[in-house]
């Protein structure tokens, strides 16, 4: 994959868009799979129509998840990375769910994996 590549507007993740998967918000996420559970990340979309501004989504296995704006930055430069979009391409990347509490409220974030 060429560095160029992020200046191209095609589709850059191999993943089955014709499989149906569920949305789910990281909060719900985390409370049904807990933070032992890799999820395997498959593509990352940012939501540009989100009445709350830019936001990312995951695309897992199971679910299409909602993931919290915090981390819009962190899911751009991912996207913008060529060597995190192989690794993606090739199933090696994961993301594992944690919840914290900060100076605003409790939270849910993640970790990346690579597998």
């Amino acid at each position: 994959m060429s560095v160029l590549n992020k200046f191209n507007k095609g589709r850059i993740f191999n993943y089955d868009s014709k499989v149906e998967r569920e949305f789910i918000n990281f909060r719900d996420l985390y409370v049904k799979s807990g933070d032992d559970t890799v999820h395997n990340l498959q593509a990352i979309f940012i939501n540009t129509k989100s009445k709350y501004g830019n936001a990312p989504v995951f695309i897992s296995d199971e679910y299409q998840v909602n993931v919290p704006q915090h981390m819009l930055d962190t899911a751009e430069e991912m996207i913008n990375d060529s060597e995190v979009v192989d690794l993606i391409n090739e199933g090696r990347v994961g993301f594992q769910l944690y919840a914290y509490k900060g100076k605003n409220g409790d939270g849910v974030s993640c970790n990346f994996v690579e597998k």
